[in-house]
Formats: C-alpha cells, structure tokens, sequence
C-alpha cells in the first residue's frame, strides 16, 4: 500500500490530505472527533518518505524518481493557493454554526434557515462546507442522539441506523439545492432586512 505504480498510492494521497487540512487549520479541529477515520489518518501521517516505494520503472534508478517526484510536490501546493487564493476554508463559520446544524439534525430538521435568535425571526444560512462537515460529524459521532428521539428506532440496529444515517444525507442534500441569489439581495422577515444568507427566509426547514 505503500508502493508507486503507475500512480501514486492511496496512503500518500491520504497524507497529502492531512497536510491540506494541517495547512488551512482544519485539523485542529477534526483530530478531536471521535471516529476511527481519525486514527487512521493519523496512522497515515506518521508514515516517512522512506517508506514509500517504486516499481515497474525498469532500468530507471527508482530513488531519482522517488526525488523528483518529491520535489513537485510542493509545487502542486503553490499551484492549489494560486487557484483557491480568493476562497475561505469555512472553518470560523463552521465553529460557530455547527453546534446549532447538529441541533437541527439531532431533531430531524433540514438545516437550511438557522434561527439566530430564539424570540427573533432572523436567520443564518449556512455555506456549503461548514454544513457538509457538520452534517458528516453528526453522522460519524452523534446519529444515536436523533436515533433517541424516534419511537421504535434500535440504537445497535445496523439496518436501522443505515436508513437514518441516509436521511440524514437527505436532509443535508435538501440545503444543496437551495435556490442561489446575487450578494447584495436581501431577506425580509417581520418588515426587517438581514444579509445573513441569500436564501428566502420565508422558506420553512422541512422534516
């Protein structure tokens, strides 16, 4: 699993995966979830350079290849800033929303409008990154908690748990297809204007 084909292995893009999420700061975050995805990237982000192999280049010293293709790395990661240069990671959002995305979800709510305020019609809408990685620690982590609230549902039930966790997908999907408005639109609720999303706020989270 550590060997070089024809294309690098599947542990090494792990790696660099970890290094993207190390390098935009969501590792700080994600290495304290609970989930066995966690071990295994941490596995993957101990394994060394030397560890990592070359095959099928016949003749061609396999240590200059190894060499060279190292060296170009880096360059993979410049070229990731030039392209991504203009665009948030969504970590500070997600800090702030995630706790309330993972109430919602816990309910059996879609998480489209979150409501700011209890008391107050005023919404926030959350961006496409922090919902799916909200979205997906509630999976991985907190799925017993909606489970918990279902008349019949079996915690330990693998079926049972399958056919929640897809809704669940179902739910977050429903926010993806939300319908999309130019920066400076704004919502209206109660004779009120918010700049808090660019979805209507007149449109209900469904179950």
């Amino acid at each position: 699993m550590t060997d070089f084909d024809e294309y690098p292995p599947h542990l090494f893009r792990l790696q660099e995966q970890v290094a993207i999420l190390k390098k935009d700061k969501w590792w700080d975050e994600l290495k304290n979830v609970d989930v066995h995805y966690v071990q295994l990237l941490e596995r993957v982000d101990s394994i060394k350079e030397t560890d990592f192999t070359l095959s099928n280049f016949g003749p061609i010293d396999p240590t200059k290849v190894m060499a060279a293709f190292l060296t170009v790395v880096p360059l993979i990661f410049s070229e990731l800033d030039t392209v991504t240069g203009g665009l948030g990671s969504g970590l500070n959002e997600w800090k702030i929303l995630c706790p309330n995305i993972e109430s919602y979800l816990e309910r059996g709510i879609v998480p489209s409008n979150l409501l700011e305020k209890r008391g107050e019609l005023k919404f926030q809408v959350p961006s496409l990154v922090p919902l799916l990685n909200s979205s997906y620690k509630f999976y991985v982590q907190c799925l017993d908690k909606l489970l918990n609230h279902i008349d019949g549902a079996e915690v330990r039930d693998i079926r049972c748990r399958s056919e929640w966790a897809m809704k669940v997908q179902m739910w977050t999907a429903k926010c993806d297809r939300r319908p999309q408005h130019t920066e400076n639109e704004r919502n209206w609720v109660d004779g009120r204007s918010f700049e808090t999303g660019h979805q209507r706020a007149e449109e209900t989270p469904g179950y």
